[in-house]
């Protein structure tokens, strides 16, 4: 069965609840599913203590500390190696129903779902069948995740913090690969960019790639506005300046230059 990170840090959030970690123990997991994530989760990973230490910004004692407490309530085992960086075994959540039972059975009923409005669509050939059909095509495309990281936009802790705060508000991953698009063509390929965008969105109460677009192709519209007025008025001709006031040439038409006073 395949591993999601975002329903790993879901699961991990909802087994804390009845299951309190210290705040220390509670990050080192987190940092751990995310140094994972980045290794398309393997089976077993090598973390060395400074690493964990410098991620979790803690001590070597606190990291012991909370390691055991994580190794005691069966989230990971561990191997410590002579001369050789620490070994860890996550239990992922995805893996083991007995701690989130709903993670097995929601994958297994959303794929029959689709399976199921697919094969209606085809022997209907009606207007739901075709909406079913291009979900079946997006659920194909590769996630936003994958998409930012093919664009070139590092990704770290914070930013899959944000990303998963955006699906939280109802932003979709074709959204997040426009915001992805848009900081590209904007020569902004930097993950504050997207944020920007995307938290307008938010702002905006926008959360479909439609809306998305018409609010982006309005904000091009209201630049390119500004742009021109500023440019008209860089253009304008320069207004003359206003005649010095009636006494001041009277006073100098009067001025004796030989004795270097008025008359």
């Amino acid at each position: 069965m395949s591993v999601n990170y975002l329903i790993e840090i879901n699961a991990l959030d909802d087994w804390e609840l009845t299951h309190p970690l210290s705040a220390t123990a509670y990050k080192v997991m987190r940092k751990l599913l995310y140094l994972a994530n980045k290794e398309r989760f393997p089976e077993k990973i090598t973390v060395a203590n400074t690493v964990l230490m410098s991620l979790v910004g803690c001590s070597e004692d606190s990291l012991i500390k909370a390691r055991n407490q994580l190794i005691q309530a069966g989230l990971l085992t561990y191997k410590g190696q002579k001369k050789a960086t620490p070994l860890y075994m996550i239990c992922y959540f995805s893996h083991n129903p007995v701690y989130n039972p709903k993670i097995q059975s929601m994958e297994a009923g959303i794929k029959q779902g689709y399976m199921q409005g697919y094969e209606q669509g085809l022997e209907q050939e009606n207007k739901q069948g075709t909406i079913i059909n291009e979900k079946e095509k997006k659920d194909e495309e590769e996630n936003a995740l994958s998409y930012l990281q093919k664009c070139g936009i590092a990704l770290g802790g914070s930013q899959y913090e944000d990303v998963r705060d955006f699906y939280e508000q109802g932003i979709t991953d074709d959204m997040l690969r426009f915001a992805a698009d848009e900081a590209i063509d904007h020569g902004a390929v930097n993950f504050a960019y997207i944020r920007r965008v995307v938290n307008s969105w938010i702002c905006a109460g926008i959360h479909t790639l439609e809306g998305a677009k018409a609010r982006q192709e309005q904000y091009r519209r209201e630049q390119d506005a500004a742009k021109t007025a500023k440019q008209a008025r860089g253009n304008a001709a320069p207004q003359p300046a206003p005649p010095a006031p009636r006494f001041f040439t009277e006073r100098w038409d009067e001025y004796d230059y030989a004795a270097g006073h008025c008359g």
